[in-house]
C-alpha cells in the first residue's frame, strides 16, 4: 500500500528542497512509517537514497512502497564489498 503524506490535511509531495528534515515521534505514533514514506517518495522522484535500519520491517515497507524489489540491500558485512559495484 502506498501512503500519502498530509500537510494541514492536504496531500503533500516532498522533494529534496524540503531537506534536511528532522522527524521524531514517540513509539507507535507513525513516525517511522512517515519517514519511510518520505524516503520512498524521494526515491520515486529519482533521488539517491541510502536507507539504514536495523528493523527488517522497515526495509520491507520501503520495498513495498517503492515497488522495486531489485534494490541492493546489505544483509551481511561481506555485502559491503559488493555494494561498491552497485
Amino acid at each position: 500500500m502506498r501512503w500519502t503524506p498530509l500537510l494541514d490535511n492536504q496531500p503533500y509531495s516532498f522533494t529534496s528542497e524540503d531537506l534536511p528534515a528532522l522527524i521524531h515521534g514517540e513509539t507507535h505514533t507513525g513516525a517511522s512509517l512517515f519517514t519511510i514514506t518520505l524516503l520512498s517518495e524521494l526515491y520515486r522522484q529519482g533521488e539517491p537514497i541510502l536507507f539504514l535500519s536495523e528493523q527488517e520491517e522497515a526495509k520491507d515497507e520501503f520495498l513495498k512502497q517503492t515497488g522495486n524489489p531489485d534494490l541492493f540491500t546489505l544483509s551481511r558485512d561481506l555485502d559491503i564489498v559488493d555494494a561498491q559495484e552497485h
